[in-house]
């Protein structure tokens, strides 16, 4: 199985859980917008090349807005190796617990993801006043623009 030209792989973010001295596990994480087959053969690869490169557990977390993205995503990948059919961890809007309208939200992100995934009048002034809160401009201009995207057609 060898390659003279490696096969390039990048996740979308890789995050690393560390205890003291080692990295205990990591979590592969893919914002999908739309279903993709080929990822069914990308993700596995994925999760297999980091746990091999970090030598821990590895796990595969697909976030993703759409619920018939979440559908196809939950469907187990047959890999074809006895006993080794991969199926994503996968969160969309609908996993979200939803907040009462009135409940503070401290976190920028938190309001952020609440008024995308309940989007009512109530969370997204929620969502614009925390985000006035962000020192960064950058992070402001970011938030601001998820925001919009998420709500300009439901609300």
């Amino acid at each position: 199985a060898s390659q003279a030209a490696p096969v390039e792989a990048r996740a979308d973010v890789v995050i690393a859980i560390r205890t003291e001295d080692q990295i205990a596990a990591a979590i592969v994480v893919e914002v999908q917008r739309n279903v993709d087959s080929d990822k069914f053969f990308k993700w596995p690869l994925y999760v297999a090349a980091l746990r091999a490169r970090l030598k821990c557990p590895v796990m595969l977390l697909v976030l993703t807005s759409e619920a018939t993205v979440a559908r196809w995503a939950r469907g187990a990948i047959v890999t074809g190796h006895p006993g080794w059919d991969f199926t994503p961890i996968v969160i969309d809007y609908s996993d979200v617990a939803r907040v009462p309208e009135d409940q503070a939200v401290a976190p920028p992100e938190l309001a952020l993801l609440y008024a995308r995934a309940d989007p009512t009048l109530a969370h997204a002034l929620r969502a614009i006043s925390a985000i006035s809160q962000v020192d960064s401009v950058d992070l402001r201009t970011l938030y601001s623009s998820f925001l919009v995207r998420g709500l300009s057609s439901t609300l």
